[in-house]
């Protein structure tokens, strides 16, 4: 069986994030049998499709004045806990986030709670003893899901408790909790504040089921909307199937994603796009593309070795969040630093340019296993940034930025 390395070493990268979302996941669907169920509805509801975003009143009809989003995906109005909306104008955004399934068969399942749950192959899965099954996209979210045999319908009734139960862990509610439609899907959802982390907690039913599904899900990026996240969420809660299979492990991740990640071939030269800007590079000999593409805030290549042992995954990013390759390496360093790992960051001339970069080597306490990960960057344009991260676990040798420095080796 192919060698799980390399996956595993990303999964210390989620220490901090863990912090939150182990804190919340008793939260998640759990509700007092002896709580009185409140009675209140929502007197109107949002819609939300692929297409245009639309505000309804209670009687499905739509109407014709433009609201522009606020803050967050918001309307700027200030609501109390529980209190619903009721005006009725259109809601538009500008997002261009390509989101969830749309026709693509490649990916893996994960079991959750007695549920199959489809997870297309532009995110990662990881896992951890304590939260399951997370699935992540680099720098912008973390979420897991869970399932419970509890009506939709009552989730709904007793939503105020929600937010207590929430309070009650540590949080601060920063959005109350609202009723939405995805494609003609009842959701509900709020957002709340722990340790600097925005998470967001989403409920649906599951299919024609009396099972409700959930997620936690950690927006890592202030860009990413309400709405962003909403179809996230339902572009996997919809592909939910009973299913006799035990829960997910790191295995059964580790085997589909390897799977998915045969190469093609090998490649010597890549190009990564995004919006006016492109860089070509080289791939060193015995590293393989696993998928490449461009997202809303960044173009992205993944790559790992033969043995999958190493995996490398390239970045060409826009100036708006960090100024330059400096600061962005700089902002690595800081986060590693909170780590508990002392970090300094060195510079490498490659090819005329100069890359930044940081080396970060520790022994987990716990389970003894010794993680590498190198971080570059370098200046690619006035308005581009272009990464290179390296992760690895119990090699055996030291990485080093040598041993990477092809993939700075840019064709001008």
């Amino acid at each position: 069986m192919k060698n799980n390395k390399w996956i595993i070493g990303v999964i210390a990268t989620l220490v901090v994030l863990m912090v939150a979302l182990g804190i919340l996941v008793v939260v998640l669907l759990c509700s007092d049998d002896d709580e009185k169920v409140r009675d209140d509805k929502v007197e109107k509801q949002t819609t939300i499709s692929a297409g245009d975003e639309k505000k309804t009143t209670d009687d499905g009809q739509e109407t014709g004045e433009k609201k522009t989003m606020g803050e967050n995906g918001t309307t700027g109005e200030n609501k109390t806990a529980g209190e619903s909306e009721t005006t009725g104008e259109n809601e538009t955004t500008d997002s261009k986030m390509t989101i969830g399934n749309s026709g693509n068969t490649e990916g893996i399942y994960i079991v959750v709670d007695g549920y199959e749950i489809f997870v297309p192959s532009a995110y990662y899965c990881f896992y951890n003893d304590q939260a399951g099954c997370i699935v992540e996209f680099d720098d912008v979210f973390q979420m897991i899901f869970k399932v419970k045999d509890m009506p939709y319908t009552e989730i709904v009734a007793n939503r105020e408790s929600l937010t207590d139960k929430s309070i009650a862990a540590g949080a601060t509610v920063v959005q109350d909790v609202k009723e939405v439609k995805v494609d003609g899907k009842d959701y509900i959802y709020f957002s709340v504040d722990l340790n600097g982390e925005k998470i967001y907690l989403i409920y649906t039913q599951v299919g024609s089921t009396n099972s409700t599904i959930g997620t936690q899900f950690v927006a890592q990026s202030d860009k990413l909307t309400d709405e962003d996240i909403l179809k996230v969420f339902a572009s996997m809660a919809t592909s939910a199937k009973k299913t006799d299979k035990p829960n997910s492990t790191l295995d059964d991740i580790v085997v589909q994603q390897a799977e998915n990640m045969e190469p093609d071939g090998a490649k010597t030269e890549s190009t990564l796009e995004f919006g006016d800007d492109s860089v070509t590079y080289k791939v060193p000999e015995g590293f393989y593309s696993s998928a490449c593409g461009t997202w809303e805030y960044f173009g992205y290549e993944y790559f790992f070795d033969e043995n999958y042992d190493i995996s490398v995954s390239c970045y060409l990013r826009d100036t708006e969040d960090y100024e330059n390759a400096q600061s962005y390496i700089q902002s690595k360093a800081r986060w590693e630093n909170t780590l508990g790992n002392d970090m300094k960051v060195q510079s490498a001339t490659v090819d005329g340019a100069v890359c930044y970069y940081i080396i970060s080597r520790y022994t987990d306490t716990d389970d003894g296993v010794h993680h590498q990960k190198i971080y570059a960057a370098y200046n690619n344009s006035e308005t581009s940034i272009y990464i290179v991260e390296v992760v690895s676990t119990d090699l055996g040798y030291e990485l080093t930025f040598d041993m990477f420095e092809e993939f700075f080796m840019i064709s001008k």
